[in-house]
């Protein structure tokens, strides 16, 4: 499900649980569709300051190589509209995941979720 307001972030949440081989078209195909609509987005014009593309972990349980290399794959696109993804509702494996491959290093990580 992918929501976008004027001038404000684009939010996509993932519904997909497991993040892995078997499931990583349809995780890519959530990413494509938020990047679409904030690419979209008046934010994503010249004129205005990009903002947010927010991507709602919080209902993932797993992420594998595969998730990765699409979250990756989606940072690269949303940074040649001139904006940046940022990683929310990432816990337990996932968000520990994110920390060991060092992307969260790369991407942006909601606040509720940092421990300092």
């Amino acid at each position: 499900m992918t929501q976008n307001r004027p001038d404000t972030d684009t939010r996509v949440v993932i519904t997909v649980e497991e993040i892995d081989h078997s499931t990583v078209e349809q995780f890519e195909a959530e990413l494509q569709r938020g990047l679409a609509a904030y690419a979209g987005a008046p934010h994503s014009r010249p004129d205005r300051s990009a903002g947010s593309l927010v991507i709602d972990l919080s209902g993932v349980t797993f992420l594998s190589s595969a998730g990765i290399r699409a979250l990756i794959a989606a940072d690269q696109d949303a940074k040649a509209h001139g904006g940046r993804i940022v990683i929310d509702g990432a816990q337990g494996v996932v968000l520990r995941c994110l920390e060991v491959t060092g992307l969260l290093d790369h991407l942006q990580i909601g606040e509720h979720e940092r421990s300092d």
